[in-house]
């Protein structure tokens, strides 16, 4: 009896680099000039050092990879699924590795980390994180399995198991470089990869950052009782044998999604560009103040906990917005930093200890808030895709935080898109339609009329309701109206009333009896 094939997991010891490899090699890393460079970073220091990967790994001497990350693996040590277009300001900080030199023959810098600095889309992937709903890797790959034989999806290039989840990934690379508008394309594909796992307990949060790190494969996760080690198994293979990959428009159309390209925009003149930059400067506070107003209504008022699973997302967001206000009030920042953290920690669910929460969430802020560079750029879709914003609770924040500005947060990617607000007219309409639908024009009172009409968004003045309801009641039935008799006349009568007549007008008073 021979044994069933099955899915042989790498050994840790022997793979360290192979992920690197596969994610920064391939077609689009022998493109001339086009520089990139992968960040690799520890829980302590998310910016450790940053790696050349733009001539490929061809340049370097054998067993360089496992040997730089060698100094790291013994910890949670992680790296940029994307490459970065370059790297930091300052030379590595890590001891060990202040005297290793790159293929150019200069020192590994600090790694440069941000959204918008995206010089290469290396992977869609999908984070399942499986064992909190109590689901095993089997049945999640189970799901993979189902979907392929479907055709919702093609084969996916390797799985990693990151020592609790699991990572779905299908690599990129046929493209020489990226451009913004394949990144808006990858958010869109990585939203509805994750929609298709949902069910397995797939992350959201985790694939609409381009920036996104993720555990080196051979590195210990700490989070584990028995501290396993990340490990990675080839999936797909092309007919090569090699790890299969595919371009990000091919990908896109094999998971359904319909691409339109982007038309070119012409560009502007200096004097407009430096125009709207000073007008931009302008209206920063009241941007970033008007950003914070909403991050504590949803927080607070609208949820009331932060989910499980988006807390550093929620430090990140609020780290970021009060990087933005008090940029020019350094004295201010550390009272607004301890303010922001205890609030914050009010809406932690109670599942740590007080004090250590408080920390790692006074940590989180100020990392972001002084790093030098402070991870990714807070456009309003990249907070609500932090947050996982629903399109009822943009609608809701629209609604109760009033701009002077058209502004305001968009839903999360693969939400529903958020609604036009209701014209005056329209709006009239609708109050009109709920109180004749709902049979309302004479009973109950205009108050309890207001509150129902709140209730379903459509807030309103009792003023206002009172005089709608009065203008939709009937007018008063008016009694019938009845004829005057007319008058009547005798014969002696109407002879008198012609005589005078002709007598006024000089005729003779003579009147025929006929």
């Amino acid at each position: 009896m021979t044994d069933e094939p099955r899915l042989q997991w790498n050994d840790y010891t022997k793979v360290s680099a192979d992920e690197l490899k596969l994610l920064h090699a391939g077609p689009h890393a022998t493109g001339p000039n086009k520089k990139a460079y992968v960040a690799v970073g520890r829980r302590d220091d998310w910016n450790l050092c940053s790696l050349p990967v733009h001539n490929g790994f061809d340049n370097y001497l054998p067993n360089f990879i496992e040997s730089l990350l060698a100094d790291v693996l013994e910890e949670d040590a992680y790296a940029t699924m994307n490459a970065m277009f370059k790297h930091g300001h300052r030379y590595c900080r890590h001891p060990a590795l202040q005297a290793v030199y790159g293929p150019d023959d200069k020192p590994l810098r600090e790694a440069y980390r941000r959204s918008d600095g995206i010089a290469r889309l290396n992977a869609c992937w999908v984070d399942v994180d499986c064992h909190q709903i109590g689901l095993t890797h089997g049945q999640v790959i189970g799901q993979v399995y189902d979907l392929q034989r479907d055709g919702t999806i093609p084969a996916p290039s390797y799985l990693k198991d990151s020592g609790r989840g699991l990572w779905i990934v299908w690599l990129l690379g046929k493209e020489t470089r990226s451009f913004p508008e394949h990144v808006t394309l990858w958010r869109v594909m990585q939203a509805k990869l994750a929609a298709m796992f949902a069910s397995s307990g797939s992350d959201r949060g985790s694939g609409v950052d381009p920036a996104r790190l993720s555990r080196c494969v051979g590195s210990v996760n700490s989070k584990t009782d028995d501290r396993k080690r990340a490990t990675m198994v080839v999936f797909g293979r092309d007919g090569s044998g090699s790890a299969i990959r595919y371009g990000l428009h091919e990908l896109a159309e094999r998971i359904g999604i319909e691409h339109t390209p982007k038309a070119k925009l012409t560009k502007k003149s200096d004097t407009v560009s430096l125009t709207n930059k000073e007008k931009g400067h302008r209206g920063q506070y009241l941007r970033w103040k008007t950003d914070q107003d909403r991050f504590w209504l949803l927080v607070e008022t609208l949820r009331r906990t932060i989910p499980v699973g988006t807390r550093n997302a929620h430090n990140l967001v609020i780290g970021g917005i009060l990087r933005g206000r008090y940029k020019y009030e350094m004295d201010a920042i550390h009272a607004a930093i301890e303010d922001a953290a205890r609030r914050v920690w009010k809406c932690h669910p109670k599942t740590d200890d007080r004090e250590y929460t408080l920390d790692r969430v006074r940590k989180e802020i100020k990392q972001t808030v002084f790093g030098r560079q402070a991870g990714i750029m807070l456009t309003g879709q990249t907070i609500a895709d932090r947050l996982k914003l629903t399109t009822k609770e943009a609608e809701q924040i629209r609604d109760l935080i009033k701009t002077t500005s058209k502004g305001t947060w968009p839903p999360a990617i693969g939400q529903e898109q958020l609604s036009r607000p209701l014209t005056r007219k329209e709006r009239r309409t609708r109050i009109i339609h709920f109180i004749v639908s709902n049979n309302l024009i004479e009973n109950p009172t205009d108050l309890e009329v207001t509150e129902m009409l709140e209730d379903v968004g459509l807030a309103v003045s009792r003023e206002t309701v009172r005089r709608i309801r009065s203008e939709l009641r009937p007018p008063a039935p008016t009694p019938d109206a009845t004829p005057r008799p007319l008058p009547t006349f005798d014969e002696k009568d109407l002879v008198k009333v012609i005589k005078k007549q002709r007598l006024k007008h000089g005729l003779d008073d003579t009147v025929s009896k006929s």
